[in-house]
């Protein structure tokens, strides 16, 4: 059976690929889960820019265009030793979150999404999901949906680069575990593990989310 579509509707579906070519691709993880280093490896191997929202919370551009919003509060202490950290309420991740989508929501780029969104109130964190769904590319890394194994997996990995992983440090990393594996629950999974519990390379998970490439 032949299936005849006007030349509008031709049209239309072929902006609506073009419109899905310019839209970001998302990874989202816990820290361990390689998910920076495969950002970085993937946006070289598509040509494309590579954001990381880590960078963008102490970014003096975000940090100015921010700080006059309401309810927002942030304070950003550079030291040229020291480095920079920034001290503020959950409001100014969730600003600068949405400054990053006003501005790369059409453009094809790739966006490390880091933890700091996974300690934010639970309304706002999925104010941030219906941000990040302005993309049909938005992927979270894991170990599986089992968040003992994903915790314990990373705990080691962790402790293998040097990393605290006691007390109030580490229990605030099983609870963005257990956040982010809530909240994006229908989100496309990358497992950074193969069927016999080995790591995969970088160049496996780069070519594992293009291959889901929308």
């Amino acid at each position: 059976m032949k299936i005849i579509i006007t030349e509008s509707q031709y049209r239309l579906l072929i902006e609506g690929k073009k419109s899905d070519d310019n839209k970001p691709i998302i990874l989202i993880g816990p820290q361990g889960s390689g998910k920076s280093t495969t950002s970085k490896a993937l946006a070289k191997k598509l040509k494309i820019p590579h954001i990381t929202t880590d960078m963008s919370m102490i970014n003096k551009k975000y940090e100015k265009q921010c700080k006059d919003e309401p309810g927002v509060q942030v304070t950003i202490k550079r030291h040229p030793k020291e480095g920079t950290y920034y001290d503020s309420n959950e409001k100014y991740p969730f600003c600068v979150l949405n400054k990053l989508m006003d501005e790369y929501s059409n453009k094809k780029i790739v966006l490390d999404v880091g933890g700091t969104h996974a300690y934010i109130d639970k309304k706002l964190s999925f104010r941030v999901k219906e941000l990040f769904n302005q993309s049909p590319n938005v992927f979270i890394f894991n170990v599986s949906d089992d968040e003992d194994e994903t915790y314990e997996f990373l705990k080691k990995r962790r402790e293998g680069r040097g990393e605290k992983t006691k007390g109030e440090d580490d229990e605030k990393f099983r609870n963005a575990i257990r956040m982010l594996n809530n909240t994006y629950k229908k989100t496309q999974k990358i497992s950074i593990i193969k069927p016999n519990k080995s790591s995969k390379t970088t160049n496996e998970l780069v070519n594992e989310i293009i291959k889901l490439l929308k």
